[in-house]
């Protein structure tokens, strides 16, 4: 008779029961190198995921910080004496006197480039300014004093983590708002 004490499982042979238990502990040892594998493969997709959202959010942090740096631009030549604006050697020294923002910190490699042209521009005239982050600002073209109307555009160039970045704007100046 069986008593309540000493279930019917534990009449079986010692045997069986041993085999039992090792068929148990393999497919547990099994079961725990799948997860520990599942477990190392999601680890990893979170740290690729994390590192390429950093990136994102730093050549964004770049963008904005180009775009600032455009606008300030924009308005400091839309401010300035038409003569300055219009003139290559005055330009010079507007490109020069601000921006102390922009180094290579900032953005790496970064070169502003300023274009004024007429607004009608039939002979593709303009006059062109180059300030590399680590040079000398040179400014090319002729006067433009004698026009109405130009059209500036301010383009930020700068190295990214992968390819070459850029940013810019253009807009329109009018001489005493003619």
């Amino acid at each position: 008779m069986i008593s309540p004490a000493c279930p019917a499982r534990d009449l079986a042979p010692s045997g069986l029961r041993k085999k039992h238990r090792g068929d148990a502990a393999g497919f547990a040892l099994v079961e725990s190198a799948v997860a520990i594998a599942l477990l190392g493969l999601m680890l990893g997709f979170m740290f690729a995921t994390n590192a390429h959202l950093l990136g994102l959010l730093k050549q964004g942090k770049q963008s904005t910080f180009a775009t600032e740096l455009i606008q300030e631009r924009v308005e400091q030549l839309r401010t300035s004496v038409w003569n300055d604006v219009t003139t290559p050697s005055n330009l010079v020294f507007l490109a020069d006197q601000s921006q102390s923002r922009l180094t290579s910190v900032n953005l790496p490699g970064v070169t502003e480039t300023i274009r004024i042209e007429p607004m009608v521009n039939p002979t593709n005239v303009a006059i062109t300014c180059l300030r590399p982050v680590t040079g000398t600002t040179t400014v090319t073209g002729p006067v433009l004093t004698t026009e109405k109307s130009i059209k500036v555009t301010v383009t930020m160039q700068w190295q990214g983590s992968k390819r070459t970045r850029s940013r810019g704007i253009s807009t329109i100046i009018t001489n005493r708002g003619a």
